[in-house]
């Protein structure tokens, strides 16, 4: 069985350590595989975008951990969510909610266990609840069913007839700015990009802009303002929340 760890506890700390060990003295066959611990402190929306691209390569099943928690020891609930191809853990802050939706849902529950630390859930509630559940153990166990969990909604971008107006989200350890602007809300209309009163060029690759800074589609389907082996956030002044707008070119 393979857990997968998503988490913003960096890696100077022991912290991850401590959750593996845990886990592992669960169950010392299951094996566990870091999706990313940089993300940035605090940032749910972005830990939860990055959750949902990455567990669709994973195979099924698997137990997804996911923790970005300020609410650690408040009311919010730990929780466990069965769909049908795999099974996520963590907070009920919307952080696994862009992921499930993924694949049909199945069963939500609540972990009720006792813990000893009001402030490190990941390695007291989460690891051992995704440890017991690949051994096996049934949520029912850990427990209590309920109907509902935390959904996280995203800022939408406006839609008009000659532009669409978006936001940054997501600005990665590259200094890529990632945009709530997909794909398929594209289409093939001609466009160009401007943010901070500036238009910036598209490009179908990194190396294609040279020094300029340029936007292209990622991997993820996403509108990116990048700089080629340079930080577009720097060379811009790009922040989160930044205001971008698609400019259509054929009206």
């Amino acid at each position: 069985m393979i857990i997968t760890l998503l988490t913003d506890f960096g890696t100077r700390d022991t912290f991850v350590s401590e959750m593996k060990g845990v886990m592992l003295s669960i169950n010392p066959f299951v094996t566990i595989i870091d999706i990313t611990h940089e993300i940035e402190p605090f940032n749910i929306i972005e830990a939860a975008i990055k959750l949902s691209h990455a567990v669709r390569y994973f195979p099924s099943p698997a137990i997804h951990v996911a923790i970005v928690d300020p609410g650690v020891g408040s009311p919010r609930r730990p929780i466990i969510i069965k769909t049908e191809k795999a099974i996520f853990v963590g907070p009920d802050n919307g952080i696994l909610s862009l992921a499930v939706k993924e694949h049909p849902l199945k069963e939500i529950y609540e972990i009720t266990a006792q813990v000893r630390s009001s402030t490190f859930h990941g390695r007291d509630i989460f690891a051992p609840a995704a440890a017991r559940l690949s051994r096996g153990e049934s949520p029912e166990s850990m427990g209590k069913r309920i109907e509902e969990f935390h959904e996280l909604v995203l800022p939408e971008p406006a839609m008009e007839k000659d532009r669409i107006r978006g936001e940054v989200i997501i600005i990665d350890r590259f200094g890529n700015a990632i945009t709530n602007i997909n794909d398929r809300i594209l289409g093939n209309r001609p466009f160009r990009v401007r943010i901070k009163n500036k238009d910036i060029p598209f490009f179908k690759f990194y190396r294609e802009a040279g020094k300029r800074p340029g936007v292209l589609i990622n991997s993820s389907g996403y509108l990116e303002i990048f700089k080629y082996q340079a930080s577009a956030s720097k060379a811009l002044s790009i922040k989160l929340h930044d205001k971008v707008e698609v400019l259509f070119e054929d009206i």
